[in-house]
């Protein structure tokens, strides 16, 4: 961008434009892409029936569908590249794909497949999953001094931004699939740490302060040591699938007429965003927790 910017009534000159990926980058691609379905409307508009085109767009990515292959090349996609090269811009090949719905196709990191049976599914792609299971391997073996506290503290932060991104598709499989996977990490995790000691031992250590099977946990303090906390890895099967409710398509926040419905539609968000809470940090007295247990995570080395 070449407009510069005002900053204290002063005008700044701008040459070097913006980085692909800035925090900018959305807002100038709705912008340059704006009309682009209006252009597609004209030459198929909704009351036309038997051609089926949609236009679905999220900043840069969008997606288009037909009744059939030859509409999309013969007729769509030169509306489209007409519509780009206007604007200095280009359709990327490699990105670029026309396939069937029975084959599936990737968006926003999730894949829409129509299935044998006939009905239309919507998962985490392939390509999502094997970053998030790349994700929490990094967390574990970055992670190989640090205390159980500090581990917990980083993948429940990569698990529940997971989760809620993919919690409104058919996801449950792959969330149980991922508690598997990170289970099978953590354990790796407490052998190398304790190489000479038991499972028995390990498990009595890691996977049994918070009195769940199979959950990874750990013991800590509160400031004035008076009580226990505990710290429970957060679980990706817990999580329920909620669908997401679309927005009403003529409502505006900026609209008085509007409020009461944000008003309600917000409130109905924060019901269903509560089922997915899980309660990772409890307190505990003394009492309350196994003196075995204890004094395994207040023994000091050797």
């Amino acid at each position: 961008m070449k407009a510069g910017y005002i900053e204290g009534k002063n005008l700044h000159s701008t040459k070097r434009g913006t980085p692909q990926g800035g925090i900018i980058s959305p807002t100038l691609m709705n912008l340059t892409l704006d009309g682009l379905e209006k252009v597609v409307r004209q030459k198929f508009p909704k009351w036309k029936v038997g051609h089926k085109v949609n236009f679905i767009r999220y900043a840069d990515d969008f997606i288009i569908t037909a009744a059939s292959r030859e509409i999309i090349e013969n007729e769509i996609k030169p509306i489209v590249t007409g519509f780009l090269d206007k604007r200095g811009l280009r359709l990327s090949e490699e990105k670029t794909k026309i396939t069937h719905i029975k084959d599936g196709f990737d968006f926003l990191s999730q894949n829409t497949r129509k299935y044998k049976n006939g009905k239309l599914l919507q998962k985490p792609s392939d390509k999502a999953i094997k970053s998030i299971k790349l994700k929490l391997k990094n967390a574990v073996s970055q992670n190989i001094g640090a205390s159980a506290i500090v581990l917990i503290g980083q993948l429940n932060s990569i698990l529940r931004g997971w989760t809620n991104y993919h919690k409104h598709i058919v996801s449950k499989e792959v969330f149980t699939e991922i508690d598997y996977y990170l289970w099978r990490l953590l354990g790796r995790w407490c052998k190398r740490r304790h190489s000479t000691k038991s499972w028995k031992w390990i498990t009595a250590k890691y996977f049994s302060a918070s009195q769940e099977n199979c959950s990874f946990s750990a013991v800590g303090f509160t400031k004035n040591g008076k009580y226990l906390k505990i710290y429970k890895i957060f679980r990706a099967g817990r999580v329920p699938i909620i669908r997401h409710t679309k927005i009403r398509a003529s409502a505006n926040p900026y609209n008085k007429e509007n409020t009461k419905y944000f008003i309600q539609r917000r409130k109905s968000l924060r019901k269903k965003s509560d089922q997915t809470k899980q309660i990772c940090i409890t307190r505990k007295g003394f009492n309350d927790i196994d003196k075995n247990l204890l004094n395994l995570w207040t023994r000091k080395a050797g």
